[in-house]
């Protein structure tokens, strides 16, 4: 069941801690576990995508699109490691307009009323024509969806925007940026002459907003996917995906509304959907989502790290999960476990041996092997 809790750990078996068991009388069958989970989200089964991370009363609440693309994802966690996953939250439908499937959620504070978080979203109707749809809580399990006397769903303005109620038409992945009395919402758009763009529209109380036109306009058609907006030490930092590209792009300007240039930008990480979380001190954490292939499958993850700072340029401060450990590269044992059921290579139940969590890997090997080695 997805409305389970999880608990991340990577146990293992050192060979101290091995002989450990072999010379101490009346301990066969004790084990020693070492945590070594990541800042990494896992949900098994299910292909996790853009996302939302939001920090309240020091607890991460991490939404994020799962497979299928009709409900939200929703995890929380302490340390961005160990995950409890809660139920789905936020269903496509009823209405026509995000009936189909929704995306891309953007979960940020109301200023007002500090019990109160708001998600601007994607909703896609039948057509795979993109929108902005608005849902509130002040639980964060439990969302709803604004009535329309509150908030309209809107798109970016056609005059300028290649938009069609009855064709696929680009307007998603809402981005949040504030600054001053005015807020802003940055989208994936295209343009009517079919280059890809970062839309901009702007509000003054978070439920009426109005088209600002492009912040950025492309040199081709491929799309800028999942922007994020920012600003630092008075720059404005815009990070987002470029289709047929990939990995995170980031672009740096003194004006929110000029001097973007793309012929100066960087690719500072592999992944997709970048968002950065202000963690406050100028701390910030880069979270992404990537999928790879396994034996098991398709596997996807949402990655969290320190987004670091030389002058104004970003780069990513990926976590060092053995600290001071010494690390040896060379061929390992062939009967190592390594994500996924590899004991039953040797003969073992799983069950028996008592691992838990994903991305484990024990050096405990063939008891006669550890004997011979101790003499």
């Amino acid at each position: 069941s997805r409305a389970t809790s999880r608990r991340a750990r990577f146990a293992g078996l050192s060979l101290l801690a091995a002989a450990a068991v072999l010379l101490a009388p009346g301990l066969a069958g004790a084990t020693v576990s070492f945590d070594f989970e990541g800042p990494v989200f896992f949900e098994p089964g299910e292909i996790v995508k853009d996302h939302s991370l939001v920090l309240v009363d020091g607890t991460f609440h991490l939404y994020y699109i799962t497979t299928g693309l009709r409900s939200f994802g929703y995890a929380t966690s302490a340390d961005l490691r160990h995950w409890t996953i809660h139920e789905d939250v936020l269903q496509a439908g009823p209405d026509d307009w995000d009936g189909e499937q929704i995306w891309a959620p953007c979960v940020v504070p109301y200023p007002p009323d500090p019990s109160c978080l708001l998600m601007y979203y994607t909703g896609v109707n039948a057509a795979f024509a993109q929108r902005t749809g608005l849902a509130l809580t002040d639980v964060p399990l439990l969302w709803s969806k604004a009535p329309q006397a509150l908030f309209v769903p809107f798109h970016g303005d056609t005059a300028w925007t290649l938009w069609d109620e009855d064709a696929w038409s680009n307007y998603r992945d809402p981005g949040f940026f504030n600054e001053g009395g005015d807020s802003y919402l940055v989208h994936c758009a295209q343009t009517r002459g079919w280059l890809g763009a970062v839309a901009l529209a702007r509000s003054n109380d978070y439920f009426h907003w109005e088209d600002a036109g492009p912040l950025y306009v492309h040199d081709s058609w491929h799309a800028l996917e999942s922007p994020f907006l920012m600003k630092r030490g008075g720059v404005y930092h815009l990070f987002f995906t470029e289709e047929e590209v990939g990995g995170v792009s980031h672009m740096a300007s003194d004006s929110l509304l000029g001097g973007w240039d793309i012929t100066r930008r960087s690719i500072i990480d592999d992944g997709h959907a970048p968002e950065v979380l202000d963690a406050g001190m100028d701390r910030f954490i880069l979270s992404r989502h990537t999928s790879y292939s396994s034996d098991a499958g398709p596997v996807s993850s949402i990655r969290f790290d320190t987004l670091a700072w030389n002058g104004d340029a970003p780069s990513v401060e990926m976590t060092d999960l053995l600290g001071g450990w010494t690390t040896l590269r060379g061929t390992a044992f062939d009967h190592q476990p390594v994500m996924g059921n590899n004991p039953l290579f040797r003969g073992d139940d799983a069950a028996s041996i008592g691992f838990e969590g994903n991305w484990w890997i024990g050096t405990y090997e063939s008891m006669w092997k550890l004997s011979a080695l101790l003499g």
